[in-house]
């Protein structure tokens, strides 16, 4: 399913606005000046490794934690001095904290009495969540007696009941096996679409995020790396970390000579002329170009043409390993710089596929290649 693009960036539909979060845990920084802005009606996913800080700023827009500096907005208020039980914002955790002597409906009812809604409405609220993520049948079994991917849809409608203005999904997947999780995936985008709430979700798993998101802001060591669709981030990393966190790429050493407006003219080690798109802040001298895997192509040539550097992006290796991924194949060469690199080529009868031990050469799509800040 492709994810719906959010409303169109003004400072009326931001619904939770970052500014310069920091937080400490005594001398450790979990999060570095981080800024933020969360559209209205956005499905904006915050990603990267364990220990990154993408859950510790769950936690400070949740109220769980406080920040050290910097501040929240959630709809233009500043929530600072709301304790989370007063903030618009509900949370679903990873292990989803279910009552286990509730059923289903009274597990997604109990937060609606303690509200104060009235027995009837609440009821019909329940009702209409059940509805919502397919387990009205379920409605008496207790949590005990379903399955991980149902007691998560529990949880989930636990949390939507209420109307919270934004929901907060803290890796609420990864308990899950492989086939449910990507169901569920599916089932998470539709609700988010339904019900038009804003969610912010967590997880390091790199394709949850790429399927799942209108946008991503990506994470390391405390700090922001880069923010945009998900496109964006894939085929346009800024720097090292994002493109090798993003799917596989390679990284090929080059010589940058000159950068003209997004555009940097560079060397390869064979001293082949490329040029590419260049991120913010990258520089001429020493540097890097991300490609990914499915935007090198692959030719048989012989030990002579391999000399031969006449070709923008052209480089010569020798085929060291190939894997069968059903539709694809993970071709790997070596290349005289002992540097390696990885093609990925789909299994149709009109691709060539080189078996290990065969000279080729690769040629770099230069629309798929970028010069990176470091």
């Amino acid at each position: 399913m492709t994810a719906p693009q959010p409303p169109e960036n003004t400072n009326d539909n931001i619904a939770v606005d970052v500014k310069s979060v920091t937080k400490k845990f005594g001398t450790f920084i979990a999060l570095d000046s981080v800024s933020i802005a969360v559209r209205d009606n956005e499905f904006f996913t915050l990603l990267g490794p364990s220990g990154c800080g993408k859950t510790t700023l769950l936690r400070t827009i949740a109220g769980f934690e406080s920040a050290t500096s910097g501040s929240i907005l959630l709809y233009g208020e500043n929530i600072a001095a709301l304790p989370p039980n007063k903030r618009p914002v509900n949370t679903v955790f990873q292990h989803y904290a279910l009552f286990p002597h509730m059923n289903v409906a009274q597990n997604v009812m109990f937060g609606l009495q303690r509200l104060g809604m009235k027995d009837t409405q609440a009821q019909q609220r329940t009702n209409d969540m059940l509805e919502l993520v397919q387990l009205s049948a379920f409605s008496d079994r207790l949590p005990g007696q379903l399955s991980g991917g149902q007691q998560q849809r529990v949880a989930l409608a636990r949390a939507i009941a209420p109307n919270p203005k934004v929901l907060l999904l803290d890796e609420p997947l990864s308990a899950l096996d492989l086939k449910l999780r990507q169901a569920v995936r599916v089932e998470l985008q539709q609700i988010q679409q339904e019900t038009g709430i804003t969610f912010i979700f967590v997880t390091h798993d790199q394709e949850e995020a790429l399927t799942m998101s209108n946008r991503i802001a990506v994470f390391n060591e405390g700090r922001l790396q880069q923010t945009g669709n998900p496109a964006e981030i894939y085929n346009s990393p800024e720097n090292r970390f994002v493109a090798d966190f993003i799917g596989q790429t390679n990284l090929v050493d080059v010589t940058v000579h000159e950068i003209v407006g997004s555009v940097a003219s560079c060397t390869l080690f064979n001293g082949v002329s490329f040029k590419c798109a260049a991120a913010v802040g990258a520089t001429t001298g020493p540097g890097h170009i991300s490609i990914r895997p499915e935007r090198v192509r692959v030719v048989a040539t012989t030990t002579e043409s391999a000399t031969d550097t006449t070709n923008s992006g052209l480089v010569s290796g020798t085929v060291s390993r190939h894997t069968y991924l059903g539709t694809d194949m993970h071709v790997e060469v070596s290349l005289p710089d002992n540097s390696i690199i990885s093609v990925r080529l789909q299994n149709s009868d009109d691709v060539y596929i080189p078996e290990a031990g065969a000279v080729v050469e690769l040629q770099f799509e230069a629309s798929g290649a970028r010069l990176l800040s470091d």
